[in-house]
């Protein structure tokens, strides 16, 4: 895989000072990474789907879990009307 090409003139002053102006840096990559990526297309938009919804259901969650600590803080919910708004927020969190 070939990098792209950094001007000389580009590089911080103390680089320059390491290297010549011919010099190339070698590629950290296997040179065929690009080519046999190791994921479908397919399987990239599901997993991507997947991660959005878990996200979207997380920030709900968080929101929620937020709005119950607040009320019951302000003194506006019970500890155990707190615990049952928990227990049904909890119902929605992806990460249980």
């Amino acid at each position: 895989m070939k990098l792209p090409k950094i001007n000389y003139e580009d590089l911080p002053k103390e680089v320059r000072e390491l290297v010549g102006e011919d010099f190339e840096f070698e590629s950290l990559a296997d040179d065929n990474y690009a080519v046999d990526f190791p994921v479908t297309s397919e399987r990239y938009r599901s997993e991507r789907m997947t991660s959005a919804e878990k996200f979207i259901k997380f920030k709900k969650y968080d929101e929620m879990t937020a709005d119950i600590m607040k009320r019951y803080e302000d003194g506006h919910l019970t500890k155990e009307e707190a615990e049952v708004l928990w227990a049904e927020a909890n119902k929605i969190n992806p990460l249980t």
